[in-house]
């Protein structure tokens, strides 16, 4: 897979400290800064309400199962968003901007678009479910609204976090040293596909929850190399997480934020590994339309 013009522009500022010392720097040093979030974020709870405010905390992180558990969960995405500034900053000696793409007004476009076309599939693809998913309400509609903006807020920031790691950071950094696709493109989705690994939740529909997570990730860093942005990319992942996550919950894990969950658990081995694959697939319609309408865009663009 040939890499665009705008994608050249795209890793660009990447070049020149793009060594692979540099990068397990780099990488090690995003770790460490989303890691030490979580013991800032403990050490507040412990200072606010002390036993009590560490065991709500430890909850809220393993569950998410209110809209304030939900909130303190994403907030510690913006750990991650730190930790990859700081690295492109201190060990790239680049500026954060340069992760986003070399144009905001582009990358607001692009991000603008992917949330409009991306509501409209997956909508679409929500109302036909209902054929065969007869959700159940979780948060009374009152209760959804009042959290709604702070919700997708905090949801936006948990997307970002991702994309800028995965699809921004990693990409770029392999992407301006090495060719092969097989490197900058596979390695940043298999990883994204690991952090995806839930055995306790999901059982014998782990692996491929991990291989679903996987083609996104594929289909995410392709958007980014046709478009040459990280806008189409966190627009796309960001609807697919407000259906899944603050509209129709597929568990009760992560729930806080939805207005239903769905009848089945995720021990229902069948009926889950058919929501993933239908996920995946609408994913991918999404993810080819944007890839044609933004694609032609961006070459306009660059031409």
């Amino acid at each position: 897979m040939e890499k665009s013009a705008a994608f050249e522009t795209f890793i660009a500022p990447a070049t020149g400290r793009n060594s692979v010392i540099r990068l397990i720097a780099g990488v090690l040093l995003v770790f460490g800064v989303y890691i030490a979030f979580f013991f800032v974020m403990f050490t507040l709870a412990w200072l606010i309400a002390s036993q009590a405010g560490l065991e709500w905390l430890a909850d809220a992180l393993t569950l998410g199962a209110t809209p304030a558990e939900m909130s303190a969960l994403f907030a510690t995405f913006l750990g991650m968003i730190l930790g990859v500034f700081l690295t492109v900053r201190l060990i790239h000696r680049r500026s954060p901007r340069t992760l986003f793409g070399p144009d905001i007004r582009t990358f607001l476009k692009h991000f603008t678009i992917a949330l409009v076309v991306g509501m409209v599939i997956f909508g679409f693809y929500e109302l036909v479910s209902l054929a065969w998913i007869d959700p159940v309400p979780r948060l009374s509609l009152a209760t959804w609204l009042r959290w709604l903006p702070l919700g997708m807020l905090m949801l936006l920031i948990q997307v970002t976090a991702e994309e800028l790691t995965f699809r921004a950071y990693l990409v770029q950094q392999l992407a301006s040293r090495y060719a092969s696709p097989l490197i900058w493109m596979l390695l940043p989705a298999f990883l994204f596909g690991l952090a995806h690994y839930r055995q306790q939740e999901m059982g014998a529909n782990t692996w491929l929850l991990v291989g679903a997570a996987v083609v996104i990730g594929l289909a995410l860093t392709d958007l980014t190399r046709a478009t040459g942005n990280l806008g189409g990319a966190i627009g796309l992942h960001f609807v697919s997480n407000f259906w899944a996550i603050m509209v129709i919950s597929a568990e009760r894990r992560l729930s806080g934020f939805s207005l239903f969950m769905t009848p089945l658990p995720p021990s229902d081995t069948g009926l889950m590994r058919g929501l993933i694959l239908m996920d995946v697939v609408v994913f991918l319609c999404a993810w080819l339309v944007l890839r044609r309408l933004l694609a032609r865009r961006a070459q306009n663009t660059t031409g």
